[in-house]
């Protein structure tokens, strides 16, 4: 047994004590075959229910690619999308930061353990101690404290200087915790933003050149980017966003502040490299990109992602589909989305790419992948939910779009007060201070608040559910705009009253 195969099987022992063991990844014999052509008929159905463009498609086993495909368009002039094809990967740039931090943990430069200030001495959250007591570690498992909606407002900020990470990084300092550090579970984009800083404070070299480097060089990854401009040269899939269900294609700026966490981009083909070396001890060919235990420490899972039965590990989450127990990530950007999963029982892996995503339909996004992983790995006939009509979010948008129709209406039949013989500060307020007060009101519910509530600020409305922004914004707008004509025509009848009065005659 050589060294590599020993070290295997004493970090799989040493696994066992642990409390999370019970979501161990075994390696079983593959299952025969898959049938590819019922394969590609799911995925085509998924894409005509979902309204999907263009869709990539990469299956592994063991240590291949044995199904690479594309399906669709690239863009609006219909070019076909190919395996090769690059898509934005939005948060399955993760598991591609966590192995860029693995990687610098064995070389000595990182430890999991060590405080975030050790690599970062400026960094901070709103609380002090708190910011103290934030490790590497806490960020790779998303139990660092910091909420989910820290960041939901940076989104595609266009920022591509050298110094947009940081900068993102730094407004931490005004972010307040949500739970104790190290506590639970709670998923953040700005904790692997903040890892990609660290992996360049380690390393000593800018986070996107790390990774062409130690990554996407090893891995063979000839049609990945961490640069949008780039990837255009090379054929990037236009993104489109749904629109009530319809995708309408969408070129959204590019954002380097978030690229660890969000904002890498490959083919599906290269991603089946990606999983190719999570399968193989981290190796891929005759490189290795981790070390047996290094990639095994990174798919350990570790915390448990509240009571879904997932754990999550480095980058990656930990659970079942269908009965197979997974290795698994899911990305979501406005106008795309990326999938991966890898079964190690069955020894079999795929990605899927799609250049368009609607928030609100996350898990029929993840069905494609998931029936896909079930057919392979199992050969059962995977059942996936029907897209509503609408979209996701269809029973919001129905019920605004109702409303609008009925302030249409209103707006249509809007008939002025009767003014009296003269007017007091009560009648005006009545009928002019009072509807626009409410106006306001619901303004500040509508377009303030409520996107508050919901962790989703108006930048990030506005790029991730532009058909649910503006029937909200269409709902304060009419009644507004109806209470401010009817001011101004009551005003504009009452001066035009007094001046057409006949002044009473004087007595003779």
């Amino acid at each position: 047994m050589t060294l590599r195969r020993l070290a295997v099987v004493v970090t799989l022992w040493a696994w066992l004590a642990h409390p999370a063991q019970a979501m161990a990844l075994p390696r079983l014999a593959p299952t025969a075959a898959p049938d590819l052509a019922v394969i590609d008929a799911y995925v085509e159905a998924r894409m005509q229910d979902l309204h999907i463009p263009g869709l990539a498609l990469g299956i592994m086993q063991q240590d291949q690619a044995i199904h690479l495909r594309g399906f669709g368009s690239a863009d609006p002039s219909g070019r076909p999308v190919t395996p090769q094809t690059p898509f934005r990967l939005a948060s399955v740039s993760k598991p591609l930061t966590a192995i860029a931090v693995m990687q610098l943990v064995e070389r000595g430069l990182l430890d999991l353990d060590a405080p975030v200030q050790v690599y970062l001495p400026w960094f901070r959250v709103a609380d002090a101690a708190a910011s103290a007591g934030i490790a590497v570690r806490h960020l790779l498992y998303h139990t660092s404290g910091v909420p989910q909606s820290a960041g939901n407002d940076n989104f595609y900020n266009g920022d591509l200087s050298d110094e947009a990470l940081e900068r993102n990084v730094r407004r931490l300092a005004a972010v307040a915790l949500n739970r104790p550090v190290g506590s639970s579970y709670e998923y953040a984009n700005l904790n692997y933003d903040t890892l990609g800083l660290i992996v360049q404070a380690a390393s000593g070299q800018p986070y996107e050149a790390y990774l062409q480097e130690h990554v996407f060089g090893p891995l063979d990854m000839r049609q990945s980017f961490t640069s949008q401009a780039q990837a255009n040269e090379h054929g990037l899939a236009v993104g489109y966003r749904q629109w009530v269900g319809w995708p309408i294609a969408a070129h959204l700026p590019d954002d380097r502040a978030t690229r660890p966490s969000s904002f890498l981009i490959a083919s599906a083909e290269d991603l089946t490299h990606v999983l190719i070396a999570a399968l193989n001890d981290g190796s891929y060919g005759d490189a290795a990109l981790l070390s047996a235990e290094g990639m095994a420490a990174v798919l350990q899972p570790a915390v448990a992602i509240g009571d879904s039965g997932w754990h999550s590990a480095m980058g990656w989450e930990i659970g079942d589909v269908e009965a197979v127990q997974v290795a698994a990530k899911t990305g979501g950007t406005a106008n795309y989305n990326a999938r991966i999963v890898l079964a190690p029982q069955a020894g079999w892996g795929v990605v899927v790419l799609a250049n368009t995503f609607d928030i609100g339909l996350g898990s029929h996004y993840e069905a494609i992948a998931d029936g896909v992983v079930t057919l392979v790995a199992s050969g059962q006939t995977p059942t996936a939910p029907e897209a509503p009509l609408g979209g996701g979010n269809a029973v919001i948008k129905l019920t605004l779009a109702a409303v609008v129709g009925f302030e249409l209406y209103t707006l249509l039949r809007m008939r002025l007060p009767t003014l009296p013989v003269r007017s007091s500060w009560r009648w005006l307020m009545r009928h002019i201070g009072l509807p626009l007060a409410l106006d306001l009101v619901l303004i500040c519910f509508l377009l303030l608040g409520a996107p508050r509530l919901m962790n989703a600020p108006l930048r990030f409305l506005w790029y991730f559910a532009p058909d649910l922004l503006w029937l909200t914004v269409a709902v304060v707008a009419l009644p507004l705009g109806r209470d401010v004509l009817k001011a101004l025509l009551i005003c504009r009848a009452d001066s035009h009253r007094t001046r057409t009065a006949i002044p009473a005659s004087a007595p003779g």
